[in-house]
């Protein structure tokens, strides 16, 4: 590597600090990741001499089958950027690194180019790592994730978490499936989310329950066969909350959006058990949090009823 590019070479040592260099050149280091580390550094500007270094001492932290993994992730051209930046960045473990690199190499290649766009992203490398990592999301949970985040591209993710470390601890009801992964992210633009709930026709106000902050898309809801598919997907109690026998949805308009940070968990439905009764409902759908109240009242924020849910799913 040297002798074919020295003048290059001894430009990415002079930025490298004593203990990087150590670890970049020490003979223990195999020559072919040395070679990677120093082709991703020299092919993309946005990998620095620290990360290629900080690559360098992480690969050393790790036991043969962690190196193997990291292997595979660096001799990829196409991968080798990401994840040296990735290994460089302080606040990546080496070991999450490698766990999550491992099922990196289990999804397609239009799954791994969406993952590494993930890991390019300075806000989201840590937390994206880190949720990957975790021992009890699969390559199927990683997949729905990305899914989700393609789904709502209009948007900006701010953060991902494990639905155990987002649930509220003292909630007796707590709405995240704890071994799934959690999307944090906010409205960058107007849109609607549609929500079932109980409409009480011998009322005065029989749309009092319309207005909540556990919504979904639509698609969840039609895409239903009956009603009772709709309150298990989402893993509505009829006899602990409400009926659910209607659905109605929310609009939000530019201009709010622009001038409020509505912030929004997208997640899949933990399964929910009634504390008064039998009733127990599998969850699994996909459901949208609203983590900021839209009330009816706030100018560009419209609430309206649709249809009985019955009608809106047949």
């Amino acid at each position: 590597m040297a002798e074919n590019n020295p003048k290059q070479v001894s430009r990415m040592l002079r930025r490298m600090d004593d203990s990087g260099q150590q670890a970049f050149l020490g003979p223990d280091m195999d020559p072919a990741v040395r070679r990677n580390l120093y082709d991703g550094w020299k092919a993309d500007r946005l990998v620095s001499a620290e990360d290629a270094a900080a690559s360098a001492r992480k690969y050393k932290d790790v036991d043969a089958n962690g190196r193997r993994v990291l292997d595979d992730v660096l001799t990829d051209p196409d991968a080798r950027s990401a994840w040296i930046r990735t290994l460089g960045d302080d606040a990546v473990q080496a070991d999450d690194a490698v766990a999550s690199a491992r099922k990196y190499g289990d999804l397609d290649s239009t799954k791994r180019s969406q993952f590494r766009e993930l890991l390019a992203d300075d806000d989201l490398r840590d937390s994206w790592v880190s949720v990957t990592a975790d021992r009890e999301i699969t390559t199927a949970d990683i997949e729905i994730t990305i899914g989700r985040v393609e789904t709502n591209s209009q948007h900006s993710v701010s953060n991902f978490k494990i639905g155990r470390n987002a649930n509220p601890e003292d909630a007796a009801h707590p709405p995240h499936d704890p071994d799934s992964i959690v999307v944090e992210m906010k409205l960058e633009e107007g849109d609607e989310f549609w929500r079932v709930y109980e409409r009480k026709s011998q009322t005065s106000n029989p749309d009092e329950n319309l207005a909540g902050g556990f919504v979904a898309r639509r698609s969840t809801l039609q895409s239903a066969e009956t009603p009772e598919q709709v309150l298990d997907r989402l893993a509505l109690l009829r006899s602990e909350w409400q009926e659910y026998n209607y659905v109605g949805k929310v609009e939000l308009t530019d201009e709010f959006v622009e001038n409020n940070q509505i912030r929004v968990q997208v997640s899949t439905t933990r399964r929910q058990a009634s504390d008064v009764s039998d009733e127990v409902r599998p969850g699994g759908g996909t459901q949208y949090l609203l983590q900021d109240d839209l009330q009816p009242t706030d100018q560009g924020v419209n609430w309206e009823p649709v249809d009985d849910l019955g009608d809106f799913v047949d």
